[in-house]
């Protein structure tokens, strides 16, 4: 299984350095498996993309986690991963996103907080990328979404 640490470092890795032609070396570990992208409506808040992918992700107390990365222009427009917990795991899923948000301001520095409709978020920032994660529930599941953007493309 994947660690939550082990997933920071892939998303960084993989926006600093990853490509349309690299995605299996730098973004993704042998644990994960391909499945098909399905758009939705979020992505059109998104600046264009090229091409999208999905992969399964083999974590522990999830209920369904996946890893998404975005291409635009040949590089990596942005890397995520969204862990949905069993309804039952409300603990760990803040003890998750206590530990991502440990990991991000030891690797980051400061931070910002925003709360709404009972969702909980900080984001993070250095010259190359945007760091954010974001707590909350949906449909009575408690979730996580943590992501890597290329600033480039944000500007």
């Amino acid at each position: 299984m994947i660690s939550i640490s082990e997933l920071f470092l892939l998303l960084i890795n993989c926006i600093l350095n990853g490509s349309g032609e690299n995605i299996k070396d730098l973004c993704i570990s042998s644990e994960m498996i391909r499945i098909p992208y399905v758009a939705v409506t979020e992505d059109e808040k998104l600046p264009k993309f090229d091409n999208a992918y999905w992969y399964a992700v083999p974590y522990f107390e999830s209920y369904d986690a996946k890893l998404e990365v975005l291409i635009k222009d040949g590089k990596v427009l942005q890397s995520g991963v969204e862990i949905v917990y069993n309804k039952d795991r409300l603990e760990v899923a803040n003890l998750d996103f206590n530990e991502i948000n440990n990991i991000a301001l030891k690797y980051y520095g400061n931070s910002i907080k925003n709360e709404l409709e009972g969702f909980v978020s900080f984001s993070f920032s250095d010259k190359n990328t945007v760091f954010y994660i974001l707590k909350g529930e949906t449909n009575g599941y408690p979730i996580i979404v943590f992501r890597a953007v290329n600033k480039k493309y944000w500007q």
